[in-house]
């Protein structure tokens, strides 16, 4: 961007609003096009950014010593599931039993109830990726993995689908798999509330439920399928030192 092109605005939201398409624009358009710019994305990188990957980090370290596969309902562009995967990568990067397991319909929310809310955001086919998407997330992560240890052996998963029905049919054909981390996006109350009744028996104890919508007004499922499958007073919760509306089990 030229220089003296642009003002600061100096009015709440948009200045959030400006250092993001700011930011973008450096990024797209550099002073040098090389191939440096991947090393340097942190100059690129806003703090709201940087927090989630430490509350994703902060989540990883709770389940460090314990066994069982990571899961996330609700994969939307797949950057928690290329997180996780290189998280492993530097905290226990031999440990092949580790799988970074994605579950999504790639074509937004199939359904609405009425315990979903009324705000807008809140609509059949919200959130629905490109068509074939999951075939260029499947390409990316496999590219971090093949940078990473052990990279002959594929350790994640993209399952396409109903999650209740593909965790249920998963599970089924992997008897072996217990569950460590289960990151919960969906936002929806029926699929929350059926994925949380399927995983309640494989969940480790001492692992981690991650909800992400939890106590929130915009999406109200999640919280009240929460309420209905495990209560509130059985499990240690806290909010994220990172994002404090991140909300973390603890199944102890």
């Amino acid at each position: 961007m030229p220089e003296n092109d642009y003002v600061i605005p100096t009015v709440g939201g948009e200045n959030q609003k400006y250092s993001k398409e700011t930011l973008l624009e450096f990024a797209l358009n550099p002073p040098k096009k090389n191939d440096e710019l991947l090393s340097n994305v942190g100059l690129y990188l806003r703090s709201v950014m940087l927090a989630k990957i430490l509350y994703l980090n902060e989540l990883y370290e709770i389940i460090l010593d314990k066994p069982g596969v990571i899961m996330e309902f609700g994969v939307w562009w797949g950057a928690n599931q290329a997180l996780f995967n290189n998280l492993r990568a530097i905290y226990e990067p031999y440990n092949r039993m580790r799988k970074v397991i994605g579950f999504d319909t790639f074509e937004g929310y199939p359904t609405v109830t009425d315990e979903d809310g009324s705000d807008k955001s809140v609509a059949v086919g919200g959130y629905k990726m490109p068509e074939g998407y999951i075939d260029t997330l499947s390409e990316i992560l496999r590219i971090h993995e093949i940078d990473n240890p052990l990279e002959h052996i594929k350790k994640f998963e993209l399952i396409q689908g109903n999650a209740p029905e593909s965790l249920e049919k998963y599970f089924h054909d992997k008897p072996e798999t217990s569950v460590a981390l289960a990151y919960l996006d969906m936002a929806m109350y029926e699929p929350t509330k059926e994925v949380l009744k399927i995983l309640e028996p494989h969940m480790i104890r001492g692992g981690v439920i991650a909800l992400d919508e939890f106590g929130s007004s915009k999406f109200p499922g999640e919280t009240k399928a929460f309420k209905e499958v495990f209560g509130l007073n059985k499990f240690k919760m806290r909010k994220s030192k990172f994002l404090p509306d991140r909300t973390i089990v603890i199944l102890e």
